[in-house]
């Protein structure tokens, strides 16, 4: 993303660096964990373990930070999702 802003001459508030710099780090350590789960675990567990924990923190996320409240069905997929996890 620096590469494109900086092509286009677009001005970089220090906060969005600060911000872009938090999130890249969140993801590099998601990355790591990743691999580390899979040095232990196989596939097959980790990843639909790691799909259904990032559905169900999205979802708790947004039930927090935005009030957001699922409906029927989306309480219904995040049970099914959660179900053989919990």
């Amino acid at each position: 993303m620096l590469v494109a802003c900086l092509a286009k001459r677009s001005h970089i508030a220090p906060g969005e660096v600060g911000f872009g710099a938090f999130l890249g780090t969140c993801n590099l350590l998601a990355s790591l964990l990743l691999l580390a789960s899979l040095d232990h675990l196989p596939g097959v567990i980790v990843f639909p373990v790691m799909q259904a924990g990032m559905m169900i923190f999205a979802a708790g996320f947004a039930a927090v930070a935005w009030k957001e409240r699922p409906g029927t069905l989306g309480l219904g997929g995040i049970a099914v999702a959660a179900g053989p996890w919990c």
